[in-house]
């Protein structure tokens, strides 16, 4: 293995744990979602928390995806 490629694990490995964060979040907003009792305020509430929750593991797939690729393109 290179160093390169070392490097590109280990950036790999600094991004997971943000991820993983995430990702419990987001499932905390779904739990939440299948409330079949919730107010327009609360669903408005929720909705706006998936949408944000959303587009952060979008950012973090695509730092994750794109360290996968040069790993494996080494």
């Amino acid at each position: 293995m290179t160093i390169d490629c070392l490097s590109n694990i280990e950036t790999l490995k600094s991004l997971l744990p943000d991820f993983k964060d995430e990702f419990k979040v987001f499932i905390k907003i779904v739990n939440r979602l299948e409330n079949d009792n919730l107010s327009e305020e609360e669903l408005d509430d929720i909705l706006a928390d998936l949408s944000g929750s959303t587009a952060h593991l979008h950012f973090h797939s695509k730092s994750i995806l794109d360290e996968v690729e040069r790993i494996q393109d080494e």
